[in-house]
């Protein structure tokens, strides 16, 4: 980049910009990444504290059944039903209403 700042405003992004989004039930929140630098285990000159995302949770969980293992827990937590369809089987349930 040089000395010079690029034109268009704001500080460039530099490095790893890292994101933890975590989810567990119907909770959800996001774990900042510690500064540079910051002393292991948190404490004093460690990460901000977790902030939570009550709005976030559904969205998390649905992607999280998007993942192979992710529909085989939810299907396996939902009472799924299975018949064979054309060429394979076919796996159905219902999540919670508070996911529709």
């Amino acid at each position: 980049m040089g000395p010079v700042m690029p034109r268009g405003g704001g500080a460039p992004f530099t490095g790893e910009q890292r994101q933890n989004l975590v989810v567990s039930g119907n909770d959800a929140w996001n774990v900042p990444a510690p500064p540079p630098g910051a002393p292991a285990g948190g404490g004093r000159g460690g990460a901000p504290p977790a902030a939570p995302q009550p709005g976030a949770a559904v969205e998390r969980m649905l992607a999280l059944w998007a993942t192979p293992q992710g529909f085989v827990k939810a299907a396996m937590a939902n009472n799924a039903t299975t018949r064979k369809a054309n060429g394979g089987t076919e796996v159905s349930f219902t999540v919670a209403a508070s996911t529709r």
